[in-house]
């Protein structure tokens, strides 16, 4: 029961209106009357009154005990803040809201911020059956280090929401105890910006407060730590974020704070260098230089030329130096935007393990679809043929060469009449011609020509599909669409 809005001001109104009617029925008379009735009445007033009052203290008391004990405990750390920052929830998780923490307060710690959520546990009344602890049995805290930020209140904010996700995660399910570690294998930071090496979260027991006992259960008070992504990738046990939290030496998350485990980049002191068709590698103060063919994504390098030292004097290679130097430069590239490989690794790599065919297919597909829609809008195509081509020159040492000729209508005829290949039949210009040249050395990438032969055919069969739908290219296409011929030439 709540004490009506404004209960003095009505209760006066009431008596100024009941003492007109007196005067008005009874005369001066009367005024004896109204006098005695008005005693009584105010005498009853006043204990309906000291009811309300009793009532709603005893309310307001019950409601907040959980929230005061809170505050309490955070007082005493941080003595005269009777008024933190605060930020509330305007609809509550149990109104439909998306927010399930009441409320989250923020302390200045000094050089730091000092967050605190309220509603994990009993803030109001008791509504579990476990009397020892309250709801969860805990609230979050997080300490951020106070620092030159663009925007304080954007990242202050941000803190809130990571208490906030937290507790998300809480209430649908997932608990949480001292010694754990929250770790999704995100890759953005978890500060405003989402540009900090810290991707993840330790919880410990907080230090700066004591577990607390109110009328609802106990309360304890658990402390996310932002933590990196190599820091996390170390974590598995209990002991082990106990470890990493000691050697982490605070409790204050900090947004620019290096990782406590370095990358480990392995030769650092070797250097690689060169062109497209050689490397230069620096080891231990000598340089020796391997022939080879650059390749999409890598190096390859032809073994047989890893022979002499450049500097100093042009020295021969022990096969023991030669081992060194291979293992060396694998292990610096592996993994690398340029990875360099060795010739007869290619040549033992399983066909299938060395290359996607259906990625090859996809693209060699895409190039040809993009250059028929250019080229050959509105054409009636009749056949298409498919030729794969491995051949010797300067330039390009056993490269592959994808090539499709588009046979029209005309063409076909022609070469009906006179029993020959209808490919025969294209212009000086070569306008029947699409060359694929952007997807060899295919060769280099490990493809045999079984290989190759498997991927014109997945092609060809593509190709049909792209041309019979081809409302996006504008073609005329006929019935008998085939792979005419599949040729090999030297």
């Amino acid at each position: 029961m709540t004490k009506p809005k404004n209960f003095h001001k009505k209760i006066l109104i009431f008596l100024l209106a009941l003492l007109v009617l007196f005067i008005k029925f009874f005369g001066a008379k009367g005024i004896l009357v109204w006098l005695l009735s008005l005693a009584g009445l105010f005498a009853l007033i006043l204990v309906i009154n000291k009811c309300f009052d009793f009532l709603e203290h005893k309310k307001n008391h019950q409601k907040s005990e959980g929230w005061l004990a809170i505050e309490k405990e955070f007082l005493h750390a941080y003595p005269g803040q009777t008024q933190p920052l605060h930020y509330g929830t305007l609809v509550k998780w149990k109104f439909g809201g998306n927010d399930p923490l009441d409320g989250i307060s923020i302390y200045d710690g000094g050089n730091y911020w000092h967050f605190v959520s309220f509603g994990l546990s009993e803030l109001y009344e008791k509504e579990s059956e476990n009397k020892e602890i309250s709801g969860y049995g805990y609230e979050l805290t997080f300490k951020l280090k106070k620092d030159k930020y663009e925007d304080e209140e954007a990242e202050i904010k941000n803190g809130c929401a990571i208490l906030q996700g937290i507790a998300r995660l809480v209430f649908n399910g997932e608990v949480f105890t001292e010694n754990e570690y929250i770790y999704t294998g995100q890759t953005e930071g978890i500060d405003s910006k989402r540009k900090s090496r810290l991707t993840g979260l330790i919880i410990v027991k907080d230090p700066t407060v004591q577990t607390i006992e109110t009328p609802n259960g106990k309360v304890q008070f658990l402390e996310l730590i932002g933590m990196t992504d190599e820091e996390l990738k170390t974590l598995s046990t209990h002991a082990s974020v106990e470890e990493i939290y000691k050697k982490l030496g605070s409790d204050i998350t900090d947004f620019n704070r290096k990782s406590l485990i370095q990358k480990e980049y392995p030769h650092k002191d070797v250097k690689i260098t060169g062109t497209n068709t050689y490397i230069d590698v620096l080891i231990e103060g000598r340089t020796v230089r391997i022939q080879g063919e650059m390749i999409k994504g890598g190096f390859i390098c032809h073994k047989k030329t890893l022979t002499n030292w450049l500097e100093p004097g042009n020295s021969p290679l022990t096969e023991g130096e030669k081992e060194k130097i291979i293992r060396i430069i694998k292990e610096k590239t592996a993994g690398s935007h340029m990875q360099i490989l060795f010739d007869e690794e290619i040549e033992e790599k399983d066909a299938s393990c060395a290359i996607d065919k259906d990625k090859i297919t996809s693209d060699i597909v895409s190039s040809i679809v993009e250059q028929l829609s250019q080229r050959f809008s509105g054409t009636l195509i009749q056949k298409i043929f498919f030729e794969i081509g491995e051949f010797w020159n300067e330039k390009d040492e056993e490269c592959a060469d994808f090539h499709v000729v588009i046979a029209s209508k005309e063409d076909c005829e022609k070469a009906g009449e006179s029993k020959e290949n209808p490919g025969e039949y294209m212009t000086e210009d070569d306008r029947n011609c699409i060359r694929c040249h952007e997807f060899e050395p295919l060769k280099k990438l490990g493809i045999e020509y079984s290989d190759a032969v498997e991927i014109a055919k997945n092609v060809v069969k593509a190709l049909e599909r792209e041309i019979k739908a081809a409302d996006y290219l504008d073609l005329k296409t006929t019935d008998d669409f085939k792979i005419y011929e599949l040729a090999e030439y030297d």
